[in-house]
């Protein structure tokens, strides 16, 4: 039996619309192939060193209310408890109902739960994963686009007490990363220039909050923050 997709628009968004073409001997048209259900499919309960990817993707399964795989419906992921970074928002089931994401664990340790859902659809299907602290680690700031752009996107990032900020120069001009302001006890920095691929590196002694910005570029590389926690 040959079945064919479309999307019609609607308000808000888009439906998806299904066609039968032809039977499958078991009666005209053939089954209904809305998506009755979504349910993880891998990925699951996974732990790793905080600030990593996950070694496995993310993956849900989309079936009919027969059972049977949907492909071409729209997943959307959201990150419902904890934090960390997905790398799309939202992903398209294959021809075998499948859809994936990767997840960036949380800077600091302790448990995430992501949940992908679909519209229309009331049952969502959840995922959680576990970050566990190796003990001190390095977090790269890159300098790119003239911006300062954590791991897990904008440019504050929240570290434990005795990890390294590095940041490396990305770009094709020069950049500074330089402390305008320091918690108590908490000693000021500045990388002075990086040329392109040039880096520096930083170990917060106390906990608190420093913002930096880059003298060469201080209207669009302003207020980016490191929050130290114990």
């Amino acid at each position: 039996m040959m079945r064919s997709l479309h999307y019609a628009p609607i308000a808000g968004g888009l439906v998806l619309a299904l066609t039968g073409c032809g039977g499958d001997g078991g009666g005209i048209g053939g089954p209904n192939l809305n998506v009755a259900a979504i349910e993880v499919f891998a990925g699951d309960a996974q732990s790793e060193p905080r600030g990593s990817q996950l070694g496995q993707a993310l993956v849900v399964k989309a079936t009919d209310d027969q059972g049977d795989p949907v492909s071409g419906v729209t997943v959307d992921w959201t990150v419902s408890s904890g934090s960390g970074l997905l790398s799309s928002s939202s992903s398209q089931t294959n021809s075998r109902g499948e859809a994936s994401v990767n997840f960036t664990l949380s800077l600091l340790p302790g448990q995430s739960t992501v949940t992908a859902s679909v519209s229309g659809v009331t049952q969502e299907a959840s995922f959680t994963a576990n970050a566990t602290d190796p003990g001190p680690i390095t977090v790269t700031v890159d300098m790119s686009g003239i911006a300062f752009r954590a791991p897990l996107g904008g440019d504050d990032i929240t570290i434990k007490l005795g990890d390294t900020v590095e940041w490396v120069n990305r770009d094709g001009v020069a950049h500074t990363a330089t402390s305008t302001s320091s918690p108590a006890g908490g000693a000021s920095f500045d990388s002075s220039l990086l040329g392109t691929g040039g880096s520096f590196s930083f170990t917060p002694a106390v906990v608190g909050t420093w913002v930096y910005f880059c003298e060469v570029h201080p209207a669009q590389m302003r207020d980016a923050r490191i929050t130290v926690v114990q």
